[in-house]
């Protein structure tokens, strides 16, 4: 009886909060978006969530999808910069979280260096952790949290891309979770919407701390 009553409780929610929205996960990389996403989104939304795989754009994924699917997806979570889902809604609200951007990278690189079908693994995995920092053609090294928020287009300077970020943020998400005060940040979705917290699932993705290998000083400097 409790278990039916959390239920329709939580269905209520669903419908009370996201019946006029839609919602997307930017995901960006290595910034304990996965572990999110395990915890709460796909406990909470199980069949309602449209996860769009990497290798494929997102419209053609959607395509794939029968009709019925398609009009009970509620939350799409995916690795893609703002304002690439229009396919999805026209009443999109943005959830992503932030990570200190070395401490970012970091992960990345070690991430990368252990997963062999990464899409970056066979043009960079036997550079040193000095040189991938230096590889500024990577979009994921250079300022990627940045790029993702502000999303696509032609930017004159780094400070017009970066006011087109804060302009989304301030515009079009309703949240930013911090991965370094990842708990704190979960509690703002319990106290807000009254999802559900899977606390039985630890971080996914992490590097193990033997493995974990820093940039110079020279390199971050």
């Amino acid at each position: 009886m409790i278990r039916e009553d959390i239920r329709s409780y939580k269905n209520y929610l669903i419908h009370t909060y996201l019946r006029n929205n839609k919602y997307v996960f930017l995901h960006i990389p290595k910034t304990a978006g996965t572990t999110f996403r395990t915890r709460v989104l796909e406990v909470n939304f199980k069949g309602r969530i449209f996860i769009w795989p990497r290798e494929r754009e997102p419209f053609e994924h959607w395509n794939d999808l029968e009709d019925g699917l398609k009009k009970k997806m509620l939350i799409i979570s995916a690795h893609i910069p703002y304002g690439k889902v229009d396919f999805f809604g026209d009443k999109l609200r943005y959830i992503t979280f932030l990570r200190k951007p070395i401490e970012r990278v970091v992960s990345l690189y070690h991430f990368m260096r252990r997963t062999p079908d990464h899409y970056l693994y066979m043009k960079y995995h036997n550079l040193t952790i000095d040189e991938f920092f230096n590889e500024y053609q990577i979009g994921e090294v250079n300022n990627a949290q940045m790029r993702q928020i502000a999303g696509p287009g032609t930017y004159n300077s780094f400070e017009e891309m970066y006011d087109k970020a804060i302009d989304n943020v301030y515009n079009h998400f309703v949240h930013l979770g911090f991965t370094e005060d990842f708990d704190r940040s979960l509690q703002f979705f319990i106290e807000k919407y009254g999802w559900y917290v899977d606390t039985n699932n630890r971080h996914v993705n992490v590097t193990p701390k033997t493995e974990k290998v820093e940039p110079s000083s020279q390199t971050i400097d």
